[in-house]
């Protein structure tokens, strides 16, 4: 597996455990399981957008 294969799958995963502790167990948005859950996911999509980006750039430098 590659590594934005890899992201894709951890970014799936952690929407999922969100969508859990949220929905399933009722949890508020400002629980810390909540916001330490996000803050992850939002370092994965930063990480997914910049690897995409350099891809893009090396493309058009080729």
């Amino acid at each position: 597996m590659n590594i934005a294969a890899h992201i894709e799958q951890e970014i799936l995963l952690l929407n999922k455990e969100l969508h859990t502790l949220v929905t399933l167990r009722g949890y508020e948005l400002t629980h810390s399981e909540v916001v330490s859950k996000s803050t992850e996911l939002d370092q994965l999509i930063i990480c997914a957008m910049s690897s995409q980006s350099k891809r893009f750039q090396n493309m058009q430098a080729s």
